[in-house]
């Protein structure tokens, strides 16, 4: 548990610290998470893929991180950014298609998982590159707010199910998770939304929206959780690595933050 605590605060710091010091920083901190975090993929859910193939993916990952770096230097016309919630509602739909057919089909073939990869890790993070690049002071908090809200949702979930939770929310993916645990999560992240709008947020926002706020990122975060759950279970094993101690790999512990991300930025734009 101290080592958990430890790394989570070394984390923690260096996240806040990334998003929060310039838009440079930011971007390296989303590269860094996606390059484990495709590493991890590849490692543990592309089991039936050739070397060949492999090698493939990940030049093709780093072609499109390499256009992203430099793309981001462009700047972005009033057109461009009219059409991100739709960008972001698209992605947040399509990460809906492939990840249904992981809770309802358990012979799921590896072979096909290689686009749900594309899906899950890179277009929720480019979508959160173009929302910071739209205004970078103002947009960081609110990335920022979205990860905080996440992270109350996911303890206070634990803290409320290990008092009060009874029911199984998805027993056959994670049996220790609770309907109760997940409720309480959310009532927590949804007051974390509150205060946030009051004390950080540079631009708050009507309380309908921040309830809408609190409640969508609560149950996108679940969902992410779940997603890479019964990935882990489908490929038989129980941590995606080991480069973070005490918490797996960057996939355990950025499994919701692919999800809150374009959920998050969709609410706040529309």
């Amino acid at each position: 548990m101290k080592t958990r605590i430890l790394t989570g605060l070394v984390l923690g710091l260096f996240m806040i610290s990334g998003m929060l010091y310039s838009f440079f920083t930011c971007l390296m901190l989303f590269v860094i998470i996606c390059a484990f975090s495709h590493q991890e993929w590849q490692k543990n859910f592309l089991i039936n893929e050739s070397k060949l193939t492999k090698t493939i993916y990940t030049v093709f990952f780093l072609v499109c991180l390499c256009i992203l770096i430099f793309v981001e230097q462009v700047s972005y016309s009033n057109k461009l950014n009219e059409w991100l919630p739709y960008f972001n509602g698209s992605v947040i739909l399509l990460l809906c298609l492939f990840g249904i057919p992981l809770y309802l089909n358990k012979n799921w073939k590896f072979t096909q998982s290689w686009y749900c990869g594309i899906f899950y890790i890179y277009f929720p993070l480019i979508a959160g590159i173009y929302f910071l690049n739209q205004d970078f002071e103002t947009n960081r908090w609110l990335i920022l707010g979205l990860v905080i809200i996440n992270w109350c949702n996911d303890s206070f979930a634990y803290f409320t199910g290990r008092l009060l939770g009874r029911t199984p929310l998805a027993p056959s993916i994670s049996p220790k998770k609770t309907i109760e645990g997940a409720l309480g999560g959310i009532a927590f992240g949804i007051l974390a939304a509150y205060l946030l709008n009051i004390y950080m947020f540079q631009q708050p926002y009507p309380i309908e929206k921040i309830i809408v706020l609190g409640v969508a990122v609560c149950i996108a975060g679940i969902t992410g959780d779940l997603y890479e759950s019964k990935m882990k279970r489908l490929a038989g094993i129980k941590d995606s690595g080991n480069l973070l101690p005490g918490h797996g790999g960057f996939l355990d512990r950025f499994d919701s933050f692919f999800y809150i991300i374009p959920v998050g930025i969709f609410v706040l734009s529309i």
